[in-house]
């Protein structure tokens, strides 16, 4: 039986030539407890911190494949640590000097080529607006969202991005300034991105199971400060979808003959999002599912809390992420507070509104105007060609869809373009419900019945060919002296089916 040899290359002091005498019949075994330093520069990647690289597609996809520009200047740091990956696991050290200039406002002096990286502070509050949102490149001046790269980590030894510096570096102006808002995101790679966060789906993996109350799971004495006991776990959950590439000119990706079945000139389709992702050219730099709760660890003892699970994926993606702790836990006396859901929109329609006149949701990724959709300043004839309605309340003005065709058929016997008329639906019930849903119920009573309503079903059913929205036409009645402000008695709305 050959004898096995065991090669210890720690022994080897410096680099050079060696030789070794053994017997041909015996095994050399590397040590597999020896791993090399591989130190070098690279244009992506972490730097500054000796990174694990276990085999070379792990070094691959934190460093990038090998530089032929860095290469031409002098630089082998890929090569060499891709030849020490063949004979085992390695630490790569990038290193790498930031440029640190500031002006005399103490802020990144751009035009001296300061070294920055744009952060973004998310409101997790139906009713509170999100930070500032600079879309395009830097440029001086900048904003004030753009910080020095190296004021997002801890530079007491090896570098690391630390949470506590980059809530540190968060803006303090205003009365609900970043700084006080709960979640908040920065890109620290070299390559821009897209980031997408949305409440998550609580029928898709991973929420199952967490559509249980505060109460129910932690147990009615051990409910955290910050949540009310009747919370649901499943409301505390956020996805965090992260794209390689600038994906912000709405206009342009809404005229794409690609695209423009996902965009329109004022975003993503919130519907779209996941066909949108699985579209060629589209690049998944990351997606996570967790939850807001700091390091809450589901009954299968795995961790769930987003921070944690974002920030141990940054040597690969460079996204990293902070949810002040600290404002979570004095949450009654914090500006910004939390509601995924919308309870704190149900003042909104009423005198205790606080979104002003410009009534808009505009928290994690979502924007739009909150009336939008049902608020109208102007009557609107009944004619078949329909009337041009205008929403002002945005800039530029929002041109919203027509009256629209009516439906006209002899079965329901009536005059000209009138459509059905009102004797043919039954009185408003309010407590009338459809799987919770408000509905009307028709009065069709005659021999015809069953040819009206395949008539009306076909017309207010949305087709490939007629992909047109189908709308009721109302009359506002009964309203009270005050609480609705964009309604007065009389006004024609359109009820979207």
């Amino acid at each position: 039986m050959a004898k096995t040899l065991k090669l210890d290359l720690s022994v080897f002091k410096a680099s050079g030539v060696y030789t070794l005498e053994f017997d041909a019949s015996e095994n050399i075994i590397i040590n597999p407890q020896t791993i090399r330093l591989v130190i070098g520069y690279s244009n992506i990647g972490p730097f500054n911190t000796p990174v694990y690289c276990p085999d070379v597609t792990t070094f691959l996809s934190i460093f990038g494949d090998i530089d032929r520009t860095l290469e031409k200047k002098g630089s082998f740091f890929h090569r060499s640590a891709l030849t020490c990956l063949e004979a085992g696991p390695i630490f790569a050290l990038n290193l790498r000097i930031l440029n640190n200039s500031v002006n005399n406002e103490g802020n990144p002096n751009y035009a001296a080529g300061a070294d920055v990286a744009r952060y973004r502070a998310f409101s997790v509050d139906t009713e509170e607006h999100n930070g500032a949102n600079a879309t395009g490149g830097y440029s001086d001046p900048l904003t004030k969202q753009d910080k020095l790269l190296s004021s997002y980590y801890n530079k007491e030894n090896f570098w690391f991005p630390d949470t506590t510096n980059l809530l540190a570096t968060l803006d303090n102006s205003g009365t609900k300034s970043d700084n006080k808002k709960l979640f908040s995101i920065v890109n620290l790679g070299q390559n821009p991105v897209s980031v997408i966060v949305r409440k998550s789906k609580d029928s898709t993996f991973p929420l199952r199971g967490f559509d249980i109350t505060a109460r129910e799971y932690f147990g009615p004495n051990n409910v955290p400060p910050y949540m009310n006991e009747y919370d649901y776990i499943s409301d505390w959950f956020i996805d965090v979808i992260v794209i390689s590439g600038n994906w912000t000119d709405y206009q342009s990706l809404s005229n794409d003959p690609i695209f423009s079945s996902y965009f329109t000139p004022k975003g993503l389709i919130k519907s779209k999002i996941d066909d949108f992702l699985v579209q060629n050219g589209v690049n998944l730099v990351l997606s996570v599912t967790g939850t807001l709760i700091p390091n809450f660890v589901d009954n299968n003892g795995t961790l769930r809390y987003i921070q944690t699970l974002i920030n141990n994926e940054t040597p690969r993606t460079g996204i990293f992420c902070a949810v002040n702790e600290e404002a979570l836990d004095n949450l009654y006396n914090n500006p910004s507070v939390f509601d995924l859901v919308g309870h704190h929109l149900i003042d909104e329609i009423g005198p205790d509104a606080d979104l002003g006149t410009n009534k808009s949701l505009n928290f994690l990724s979502y924007e739009q105007n909150l009336f939008a959709d049902f608020t109208y300043y102007k009557n609107v004839g009944g004619g078949t060609g329909g009337s041009e309605i205008i929403y002002t309340n945005t800039s530029p003005d929002e041109y919203l869809l027509e009256t629209g065709t009516i439906l006209e058929n002899t079965l329901y016997n009536a005059i000209g373009d009138s459509g059905i008329l009102t004797s043919l639906f039954k009185s408003y019930n309010s407590s009338l419900r459809d799987g919770g849903a408000i509905c009307l119920d028709t009065n069709f009573t005659g021999s015809n019945h069953d040819e009206q309503i395949k008539a009306l079903k076909n017309f207010v059913t949305v087709t490939p060919d007629e992909p047109a929205e189908r709308w009721v036409l109302g009359k506002v009645t009964n309203l009270p002296n005050s609480g609705y402000p964009e309604f007065n008695n009389g006004d024609l709305v359109k009820l979207k089916l």
